[in-house]
């Protein structure tokens, strides 16, 4: 994630942000959808959630235990229901989001 969002939203614990991406992807598949097959949309969520923003060992460094594990999965789940959509509209695809089973037993 730039450091700018993760400023100004406070990165991946904002909804607010997934739904800014949301707008974000229907623009750029408005104009590359029919350039582009293959989308990836979020690499390696689960370290992304877990180590950013649960236990800080990674970038933005967050320490929020699991609620920040869980609020950053629940972002990014919404993230990529809303790329998916756009993306089998324009009859591209999205790559697969790992799921961690531990984030179903929750949700």
């Amino acid at each position: 994630l730039l450091h700018a969002l993760q400023d100004i939203y406070g990165g991946f614990l904002d909804p607010q942000l997934s739904e800014d991406f949301v707008y974000y992807a229907d623009v750029v598949f408005q104009q590359l959808g029919r350039y582009v097959r293959h989308w990836l949309t979020f690499s390696d969520p689960m370290a992304t959630c877990q180590l950013g923003y649960g236990v800080g060992a990674y970038a933005p460094g967050v320490e929020k235990g699991a609620a920040g594990h869980y609020r950053c999965a629940w972002c990014a789940v919404v993230w990529r229901c809303g790329v998916v959509w756009f993306a089998r509209s324009d009859e591209g695809r999205a790559g697969p989001l790992q799921v961690c089973p531990a984030w179903l037993q929750q949700l």
